[in-house]
């Protein structure tokens, strides 16, 4: 186990960071931030409510915790535009990034790293698959790089796109082209309306919710990357309750 500070951070904001690499994946459209019935996004819909919001964040730092073996404050990169709109990696989602106490660097693009290096934070969120036009250490192929970030211990939240190259069916996640449509009032208790509600025991033994219940849904493939990976669904008494969140262990 090393510290590690990441650039403009200050010590007590170092922790243990393990010696092996995780990622998590997730189904695309989990961080919407489009307030409507289908994309309620982490405020809740359609009155605000503050259950859902904690509920919606602290799936999020259940995520974060596990992937970064420990809880903490985190800097961390996204990708995404800037500023920021609705969609992907919304300002709900930040927002609940800077109240867990955690910081955050846009990218300005979706797809590319632009004048950042992921290996300068702690963790990153990004999508899928990376503009080949982007060059980095050498490496224009999207899974190169991925492979390359992962070696390299830099732990990974990422949001499985519709559509790309499947980077991820190597680490044992393999895409559907179909959405998640059951609507989530129709199941669960109140406070997981709009919500897809699943149990992950690596994050703990609380129930956790997808913030976005049109997620695209994706199957357990087969890893050839070592580690291991395992691939969680919503709750059995969920409609259509396919894969929903899958998490790889580098450390097997």
């Amino acid at each position: 186990m090393v510290a590690k500070a990441t650039v403009g951070h200050e010590f007590l904001s170092c922790y243990e960071k393990p010696s092996f690499a995780r990622m998590i994946v997730v189904g695309y459209g989990y961080w919407s931030g489009t307030q409507s019935a289908g994309a309620p996004g982490f405020d809740g819909f359609p009155a605000l409510n503050t259950q859902f919001q904690a509920l919606s964040r602290s799936t999020l730092e259940a995520m974060m915790t596990w992937v970064c073996g420990g809880a903490g404050a985190k800097n961390v990169l996204i990708t995404s535009s800037d500023p920021q709109t609705s969609g992907q990696w919304s300002p709900e989602f930040t927002n609940a990034l800077t109240a867990a106490g955690h910081t955050f660097t846009l990218t300005g693009d979706i797809s590319k790293f632009g004048a950042y290096d992921p290996l300068d934070f702690d963790m990153m969120f990004c999508e899928d698959l990376f503009s080949v036009a982007e060059t980095y250490n050498g490496m224009t192929v999207s899974w190169d790089k991925f492979d390359f970030l992962l070696g390299e211990n830099l732990p990974l939240i990422v949001d499985l796109r519709m559509t790309g190259a499947g980077e991820f069916e190597r680490y044992g996640f393999n895409k559907i082209p179909a959405f998640h449509t059951a609507h989530g009032s129709t199941y669960g208790a109140p406070e997981w309306k709009y919500q897809r509600p699943f149990h992950c025991a690596p994050m703990g033994a609380a129930q956790y919710g997808l913030v976005k219940y049109t997620t695209t849904i994706f199957e357990a493939g087969t890893n050839i990357m070592g580690g291991t990976s395992a691939v969680y669904n919503c709750e059995a008494d969920v409609a259509d309750n396919e894969g929903v969140i899958g998490l790889w262990d580098g450390n097997g």
